[in-house]
């Protein structure tokens, strides 16, 4: 991927490739969560870096060359940025998610639908409401794919309206 062709996206497109990049292994049986969960951190880093340029005084910060933490990375957006208190939490959960993978090989199934339940909450108080069914684990992944798209896409929507103010 081009990196600098995706920030010149609209959140749309930003949402679809979100969305396809993290379904891609959703056919696969095995590491689905993992490989959603992985995928979605990336893709929220991105967004966040790209949002926390925009909101940056001198318009001269380059996040993707500083070596700043992810979790470094949501304080200044809370701190600074417009980003609201749920959004915050959800990206804190996935962090803490991503974190324990990376360094424990587990991921903590309680932990996993309490993020999704976050995100299902902040989606359903604009959207039509979506839910998680675990029986049919093909549709699970795929909502649960979409609902991290959601937030990263909101993200984004965030980053490319603060350029569209200039």
């Amino acid at each position: 991927f081009n990196m600098k062709e995706i920030r010149d996206y609209s959140t749309v497109e930003f949402s679809t490739f979100s969305a396809d990049f993290m379904s891609k292994n959703i056919g696969m049986r095995e590491n689905i969560e993992e490989n959603i969960i992985l995928k979605a951190h990336v893709i929220s880093e991105f967004a966040l870096n790209c949002y926390i340029e925009s909101i940056s005084k001198s318009g001269k910060l380059n996040m993707f060359k500083e070596n700043i933490t992810y979790s470094k990375k949501i304080f200044l957006a809370e701190e600074f940025g417009d980003i609201p208190t749920e959004v915050i939490e959800i990206l804190k959960k996935l962090n803490k998610i991503r974190n324990d993978y990376a360094h424990k090989l587990i991921i903590d199934n309680e932990n996993l639908e309490n993020l999704y339940h976050k995100i299902i909450k902040f989606h359903n108080k604009s959207n039509q409401n979506i839910t998680l069914n675990r029986n049919d684990i093909i549709d699970y992944f795929k909502n649960a794919s979409y609902l991290l798209s959601y937030i990263n896409g909101y993200i984004f929507g965030l980053y490319k309206k603060e350029i569209n103010k200039s």
